[in-house]
């Protein structure tokens, strides 16, 4: 990493933490007995010889107002020698128990007990977990439970660092890549075809008519005029998600006809294969990420699939999954299925 990084590559850093009572979470950001979370995401940008140039960082949690994490030192070579005696220490705590898997990758997990609990919530005994991954172990995370007298177990309190290492330089998976980034260049362009031969119909008076499904039964609607536009456009941005470099993501939530949101990020999708939607041949790109729900942190797996042909027909799905062990959950869809002019009789 240090190599790379003196050759002008990027670093990135997520770090996220959560404590079920947030009056003794860090920092004292929230209060009383609601839960506490929050994850930050760094990247490090270096000049020539590893000249630290500078960080940005977003953070994001369950209160209205977090402050910034700690970042990473500018002094980088020194700032990882710090983080290996991290993980040596934390990997003094625990007794290795087996094979395990964080954050969808191969792990390795150690496991403590320490009597009595370490909290006042009347545990017999706190049992602390930890995960290592294989390849890369500075990607880890603690967990502490409190377990109780009739063996029932609850999550106190998480830390993870869930990202860890150089981005936009790698010569790791090219060939992949390549791919991906040409299927992302057809969807969007075949996006723009499909939006200008449905505009030429609106201008000449034809109306939008569209399927739209919420996480239950299609509903078919029609707009027309500038809502007509509009619409077309936010199926276009959807599109655009799956181009890596797109210049034109919009943070904030955008409104459709009939009052429901989707939200549109900047964050990078990556190809994930052929797929089935509506009956049509189709792409999928996948992004994860992590982020603090009331339950604790919780792996996000964000799906989004074409028909190759005609993008505009897309589906938008998320799943959660709690770490460390958590099932993955449906937690949001939402899908075009049909999209056409009408031009009346």
């Amino acid at each position: 990493m240090i190599e790379a990084t003196q050759e002008g590559c990027a670093f990135l850093y997520e770090e996220g933490e959560y404590r079920s009572n947030g009056s003794g979470a860090v920092g004292r950001n929230a209060g009383g007995d609601a839960p506490y979370g929050r994850v930050a995401r760094t990247t490090v940008r270096f000049g020539p010889g590893g000249q630290f140039r500078g960080e940005s960082q977003s953070v994001t949690g369950l209160q209205s107002t977090l402050s910034s994490g700690g970042g990473v030192d500018a002094e980088f070579p020194v700032w990882i020698d710090g983080q290996i005696m991290s993980l040596a220490e934390m990997l003094a705590r625990g007794r290795y128990v087996g094979e395990s898997s964080f954050i969808g990758q191969p792990s390795l997990r150690y496991e403590t007990r320490v009597e009595g609990g370490a909290s006042s919530s009347g545990a017999a005994e706190s049992l602390f977990v930890f995960d290592y991954v294989v390849d890369n172990p500075f990607i880890r995370s603690e967990h502490q439970y409190a377990v109780f007298s009739d063996g029932s177990v609850q999550l106190e309190r998480q830390w993870a660092t869930s990202a860890f290492g150089v981005v936009g330089c790698s010569s790791e998976h090219e060939t992949a890549r390549s791919v991906g980034d040409a299927v992302a260049v057809e969807i969007e362009r075949n996006a723009l075809d499909v939006r200008d031969a449905l505009l030429e119909n609106i201008e000449a008076g034809c109306a939008l008519t569209f399927t739209m499904e919420y996480n239950s039964a299609p509903r078919t609607d029609r707009a027309e005029g500038d809502d007509a536009r509009d619409l077309l456009a936010w199926f276009v941005a959807i599109a655009g998600i799956a181009t890596p470099e797109n210049e034109n993501g919009d943070d904030s939530a955008m409104e459709v006809p009939g009052g429901e949101y989707s939200y549109a990020g900047e964050a990078e999708y990556s190809y994930a294969g052929e797929a089935e939607l509506h009956g049509r041949a189709g792409v999928r790109f996948e992004h994860t990420e992590v982020r603090a729900s009331e339950s604790g942190l919780t792996n996000y797996r964000n799906v989004l699939e074409f028909v190759r042909e005609n993008p505009l027909l897309s589906r938008a799905t998320v799943y959660g999954a709690l770490l460390p062990d958590g099932a993955p959950v449906m937690v949001h869809r939402q899908a075009v299925s049909s999209l056409a002019a009408d031009c009346g009789s």
